[in-house]
């Protein structure tokens, strides 16, 4: 199934294909943009500007996670993968809204990478694992059950507590 991205990246392809690791649905993007560019694309790449145009804070944070040395947790942990951080920008620029409020990126000593807000209200993360699933996690203010959903369900998660909560 193929279908063109109409507002956020108009020279692109996507293709939904299964993840090997999930078996949900990723989205590949192939055109002008390659799932998988490499971090010294020039900045007036529409991908690029896209990204900067819909959320300005995100190129800096995923450019300094890209960076990151060998031992950069002081205990030996791996620099995190270009996959990954490629993989968890496509996601936000995708699931959320246009000038979302500016969230935490953080790396896991596992390879992993995280986007997360802590509100007055409510904490919400969305998570990509090494091995490229995905998974969102909320939790209530005052509440000490926290919500979890994988693959599509935790995007269809993300998106809608997104559209709410981080706009």
């Amino acid at each position: 199934m193929t279908s063109t991205l109409v507002q956020d990246f108009p020279s692109a392809t996507v293709h939904r294909v299964l993840s090997w690791a999930t078996a949900a649905p990723l989205l590949v993007m192939t055109g002008s943009f390659s799932a998988f560019s490499a971090p010294s694309v020039a900045m007036d790449h529409p991908v690029k500007a896209a990204v900067l145009a819909k959320l300005p804070w995100l190129r800096g944070k995923i450019e300094a996670i890209r960076h990151l040395q060998a031992n950069w947790d002081g205990f030996g942990a791996e620099p995190i993968d270009p996959v990954v951080a490629q993989t968890i920008e496509q996601l936000l620029v995708a699931l959320l809204p246009m000038g979302a409020r500016e969230g935490a990126i953080v790396p896991g000593a596992d390879g992993s990478l995280q986007a997360e807000w802590h509100l007055p209200t409510l904490s919400v993360g969305l998570l990509v694992n090494d091995d490229l699933a995905v998974s969102c996690w909320a939790l209530a203010a005052g509440s000490d059950v926290e919500v979890e959903k994988f693959g599509t369900s935790a995007r269809e998660m993300f998106r809608s507590i997104a559209s709410v909560s981080l706009a």
